[in-house]
């Protein structure tokens, strides 16, 4: 049998049994670059067996094919043009600088917008007067009068309702100086205060609403001062008030017009009615005071609780929290059972958020 004869019985070998036989030596690893054939060189794909029959096919004495091996690989002499690698970059910067450009603009137009609405809101607020009556927001300037005139008419009929004789010249002629006569506002201010206390208690609310109106027109910084003037006067003889029978009701008129009074002018002027009202309370909850406690102070206490108890939680919860200390420590310090049944309801309304039962009303006032 001849070696040809051999060579054509042998079965041809499919892929898979090629991988298994033993390769052959790899001769095109070591020929120079110059000599080898770009496109004998084996793909890997995942099992292509059309690459591998051309990586066997391929004959070892192959001559050098110089053209192919210059397509195979890119000229990069000078003549030739060689590929621009940051093309990409400059198109890029060039576009990241014009969305850069256009947010800028739009940040701009977006910031013009926004001091446009700024000013326009300002101009609003400098020609709407502020509804707030702290002490930083009032000042001694005439106020606006589309404000007064809001107002205007409420006083005038709050001042023919109560029909007060005693100072009526005096109040026609603030009200004919357009409410802008800071002197007579100031007497005004203590003059009501004594009305409320002294002269018609069972207006006091109606007196204490006129207050805040008065608060709101061109002089209301003056007419505070005196209110405020004429309270502390009747605070600093509360002595005097309470230990005469004869000024007892003085004492108690001034106890409700002082709740009164900050139920309807809320927290103004920096607090000084809260002020006022804490200090009433200081000062009873507290021996030697606490021990002569009158059923009539005590009902003051209680009704002034309810009317402005939840107000005080909200605008001065800290000075609010003491006071019930002293209401507890009053509780056991206090020796009276009536004083204490009273005392124990006023614990009662600071936990029930300053509203009182039914079952509570019926239990300490059947």
């Amino acid at each position: 049998m001849s070696i040809d004869s051999a060579k054509a019985d042998t079965p041809p070998l499919d892929g898979s049994q090629r991988k298994k036989s033993t390769p052959r030596p790899s001769m095109q690893i070591y020929r120079p670059p110059g000599l080898r054939n770009p496109g004998s060189v084996p793909k890997q794909t995942n099992g292509s067996s059309k690459s591998s029959d051309e990586s066997t096919t391929v004959p070892a004495t192959a001559s050098p094919e110089p053209k192919m091996a210059d397509k195979g690989r890119p000229n990069f002499s000078k003549n030739s043009e060689s590929p621009k690698p940051n093309s990409y970059q400059a198109t890029t910067s060039k576009s990241s600088k014009q969305n850069e450009q256009h947010s800028q603009q739009h940040q701009n137009s977006n910031n013009q917008f926004q001091s446009q609405q700024r000013s326009q809101q300002q101009q609003q607020q400098q020609q709407q007067p502020s509804i707030a009556r702290t002490l930083s927001n009032v000042n001694s300037e005439l106020r606006k009068k589309p404000q007064i005139q809001n107002n205007f008419d409420e006083i005038i009929q709050i001042f023919q309702k109560l029909n007060i004789t005693k100072e009526k010249s005096m109040i026609d002629q603030f009200i004919s100086t357009n409410m802008e006569n800071e002197s007579l506002a100031r007497s005004l201010g203590q003059y009501l205060v004594q009305y409320a206390i002294e002269e018609n208690k069972a207006n006091g609310r109606i007196v204490a609403r006129l207050c805040a109106a008065l608060l709101e027109c061109p002089s209301g910084v003056a007419f505070h001062q005196g209110l405020v003037t004429s309270i502390l006067q009747y605070y600093d003889c509360r002595e005097q008030l309470r230990n005469a029978q004869e000024h007892l009701k003085t004492w108690i008129g001034f106890l409700s017009f002082v709740s009164d009074l900050y139920a309807h002018v809320g927290f103004t002027y920096e607090g000084e009615m809260v002020e006022v009202i804490f200090n009433i309370f200081d000062y009873m909850l507290k021996p030697p005071v606490l021990e002569q406690l009158k059923i009539e102070e005590l009902e003051c206490m209680i009704a002034s609780l309810l009317s402005v108890g939840y107000d005080l939680e909200r605008q001065c919860p800290d000075e609010l929290g003491r006071l019930k200390n002293q209401i507890r420590d009053a509780f056991i310090e206090v020796s009276e059972p009536w004083a204490r049944k009273m005392i124990l309801l006023l614990m009662e309304l600071s936990a029930s958020g300053w509203t009182l039962p039914p079952e509570s009303n019926d239990y300490y006032f059947s």
